[in-house]
């Protein structure tokens, strides 16, 4: 099962399997943790949990509400490039 926890120390927060103790990074017993229901803030843990959403629904859980599906980029403008809503041209 994963869960997020918050590094006591720089108060990033982490996926961990428990009842291993494992990031998917390193092992999280080594590090001050403690559990928390916040969406995870380390790189590495948002990388690992976006690829591996679809196949458990607990690292989905764990990401933060606007990374959970991907958007739909927004159209530029063809001529001056910037986003077809800052277009001037």
């Amino acid at each position: 099962m994963w869960v997020a926890c918050k590094n006591a120390e720089t108060g990033i927060v982490h996926a961990v399997l428990l009842p291993a103790g494992m990031s998917p990074h390193g092992f999280a017993v080594d590090w001050p943790v403690v559990e928390t229901n916040e969406p995870l803030t380390c790189h590495l843990c948002l990388q690992f949990a976006f690829r591996w959403r679809n196949q458990d629904a607990g690292l989905k859980a764990l990401l933060p509400p606007d990374l959970g599906e991907r958007g739909v980029p927004e159209r530029r403008c063809m001529i001056c490039g910037v986003p077809v809503s800052q277009c001037c041209c």
